[in-house]
Formats: C-alpha cells, structure tokens, sequence
C-alpha cells in the first residue's frame, strides 16, 4: 500500500482509490447525510419591541357608585338619608381611550360640588378608584346625578335618589 499524502487526501475520497494500491480493495463507506431542520438552521430572532400604540382621547366614561369598597359591588339606585355614611365612586374607560377627569356632583336643587381634585382613566380599561364621598346624605333628598368631565366635555353621569 503507498503512503498518503496530504495532497491525495485533498483530492477527496473519490480520488482515494488512485492513491492505494490497485491490489488492495478499499472499502469506502457509503456517506449520507440528514438534511437540518429548518428550524435548527435558522437563525433565532428577537421580535423588534413595537411601540404601545397612542391611546385614544377619554370622550366617555362610565361611572357609578356602590355602599361597598368594591367595584363589582352593586351600584347604588337610592339611598335612605341617614342611613350611610359615605359611598364609594368608581369610573371605567373604554379600553384603549385614557386621559383626565373630574367629577361633579349635581343636587336635586342645582348646587354642584366637584368631588377631589381629578382623576386619571389608563387605556388598559380598569376600573378607577375614585375614593369616597363622605357626608351630607342626612339632609340631603331627592336626585343627585354625578357627572364626569374631560375640560368641558361631559364623558358619562350616574343619577340615583336619596329619600
């Protein structure tokens, strides 16, 4: 048998029976190859981060409000005077629309009081705690309707009675 050298090894296996000895038989396996899964090949990419789209300006809201410190909790239709002490507000924008508000109160005699200094409604649509109001039911009868205002854009109102 001759010795290999590099440049017949170079020259592939093919080529292999030309550098051994014709009286040797070279047994040369049979080579096959499995092909890479598409997915193993190709290259992992991150997704470029997307920008949170612009949420839509707050042009209505609803809001109510509940005896409970609960959103879930049932919303108030009337009250008897005397009979609680604060009722909890709650607003919820639609999903996708945020922006600033502020709730009024309107009496059945037409005094409006601005309940806390504003609020804020995020495009995710939870529902917002807008605390409580506390007091003045006692002397208090008839319709009070609470309102919410974007500047002077009136977004939603809520409307029970204390009897």
């Amino acid at each position: 048998m001759k010795e290999f050298t590099f440049s017949c090894i170079a020259m592939g296996l093919i080529l292999l029976s030309a550098c051994a000895d014709p009286a040797v038989a070279v047994s040369v396996p049979t080579m096959t190859s499995t092909p890479i899964p598409p997915s193993a090949a190709a290259e992992t990419l991150t997704p470029a981060p997307t920008a949170a789209p612009t949420p839509l300006p707050l042009t209505h809201l609803d809001v109510w409000l509940s005896i409970e410190d609960d959103p879930s909790a049932p919303p108030i239709g009337k009250i008897k005077a005397g009979t609680v002490k604060q009722l909890y507000i709650w607003a919820k924008a639609p999903q996708g629309a945020a922006g600033g508000f502020t709730l009024r109160a309107t009496l059945q005699g037409g005094m409006q009081d601005q309940l806390g200094p504003g609020f804020h409604a995020l495009a995710d649509g939870q529902t917002v705690d807008c605390a409580f109001w506390m007091g003045g039911f006692l002397n208090t009868r008839g319709k009070v309707t609470l309102e919410a205002y974007a500047g002077d854009l009136l977004i939603g109102s809520f409307t029970f009675s204390i009897n």
